[in-house]
């Protein structure tokens, strides 16, 4: 849970009328947004709340596609962001998030990619989709 942008008031010296919160709540399979919802409304009935919801990426273990990803050394691993194949995987079909580099590196101000990770990368998507045939 993150609030990422909090906005209020018109001058330093006023007290605000009002707030507004933006607040990104990422879960993984098993745990309902909705509890985190009941709970602010619980201790804070006056706040309003609208939601967007975007489903957590979760694609069975025992899948084809993630046995075959196990034996070429790709394990399955859970992380605390949202990609796009959520929304495959929310309706039913097997999607996976899979890049070379670190995490840690991806998405921020000074996003890169080492070219050592990048051929690393290369080099695995190649043992990947050779293996498929």
């Amino acid at each position: 849970l993150s609030t990422g942008i909090i906005s209020g008031g018109s001058k330093i010296n006023i007290v605000p009328n009002h707030c507004e919160a933006m607040v990104d709540v990422r879960v993984v399979p098993g745990f309902e947004i909705k509890e985190v919802i009941d709970a602010v409304r619980e201790r804070h009935p006056a706040v309003e709340i609208d939601c967007k919801f975007s489903s957590p990426l979760f694609t069975d273990p025992g899948h084809p596609i993630m046995t075959l990803l196990g034996s070429l050394g790709i394990p399955a691993a859970t992380a605390p962001w949202f990609c796009d194949a959520a929304s495959f995987g929310e309706k039913g079909t097997p999607a996976i998030a899979l890049g070379p580099g670190s995490i840690c590196q991806a998405h921020t101000a000074d996003e890169f990619l080492s070219i050592a990770d990048l051929e690393a990368g290369a080099l695995g998507f190649e043992k990947f989709l050779r293996a498929l045939k």
